[in-house]
This record gives C-alpha cells, structure tokens and sequence, in this order.
C-alpha cells in the first residue's frame, strides 16, 4: 500500500483517480470501443457480442449456410451451388441468378454496408441500445453509403 501512502493534500484529484482505477483494473484507453464498454458498464467481449449481433444477425436456422460445395470440377466457380440465404431476399436471388450465370468476385469486409442504416439503428433501438452506445453506432454508420455492381453495371439498392 506504498501507493495510497503517498496521497496526500497536495496529491491532484485526477492523479487519485488514474491510482483507483489502475487498483480496480480499469484504465484509460485510446481504443473507442474500449472506452464505450467501460461508459456503459459492460466488458469489451460483451461489446463486441452487441455488435456482431447487430451488424451479422443470423439467419433463422443457423444450420443454413449461402453456399454448399457439391463436387470437385476444373474450375472452382462451377463447384458451388446455392442454397438458402437469409433474410435478405432481394439481394439474395439477385446474387443466385448472377453466380448461375457468370464468375463473381464478392468483397465481404464491409458486408453490413450493404444494410440499410435504417434497419441497423432500428435493430439497435429494438435490442435495448441507448445512450452512448447507439450515438456510437450512428456515428460510425454516419456518411457511409454503399453501391453494388453487377458486371460493372451499378444496380439500384432498395
């Protein structure tokens, strides 16, 4: 207890506090997420639970899967067949009929752009997300805007 023996009237109020929260485990970090769980009172896997709910819900019967491989053939593209999609079913039969068709390259790092940022915030409204954590999915979501092309040929997005 060196620590708390060198606290003394001339000790700053902030240096107290960085002293408590570093004997209770918590810090000051740089990472957003980080600092919204520790706002909101939760831990950072709880957080990134949260998340992956919002932004990757699963489909109603999480055995279902986008693409099955059948058998092995000289060119990978025609080795996949699909099968069921989840719920988003515009998008979903449009990619069916273009995969039966011809190649396709799809980038799925920012798959949760293609969602409307509507259905995103109203997904977070309706799991309970107040406060920080929804100004924190807004913000992130703010300015964003997605657009997909089919063989180079924009396609409107619903």
């Amino acid at each position: 207890m060196v620590i708390c023996e060198s606290i003394n009237g001339q000790t700053h109020t902030s240096k107290v506090w960085a002293i408590l929260r570093s004997l209770l485990g918590q810090r000051k970090t740089y990472n957003g997420a980080a600092r919204v769980a520790l706002r909101e009172g939760i831990s950072a896997q709880e957080l990134a639970e949260q998340a992956a709910q919002l932004f990757f819900p699963q489909t109603s019967h999480p055995t279902d899967t986008t693409y099955q491989k059948t058998k092995v053939l000289k060119t990978a593209s025609h080795s996949i067949v699909p099968s069921p999609c989840s719920s988003w079913s515009t998008p979903c039969s449009t990619l069916m009929h273009v995969v039966l068709q011809e190649p396709m390259v799809l980038d799925i790092r920012k798959a949760f752009d293609g969602v409307p940022h509507s259905t995103i915030m109203n997904k977070a409204r309706a799991l309970g997300l107040r406060g920080k954590m929804y100004n924190f999915i807004a913000g992130f979501l703010e300015g964003r805007s997605y657009q997909v092309e089919l063989a180079k040929t924009p396609v409107p997005c619903e």
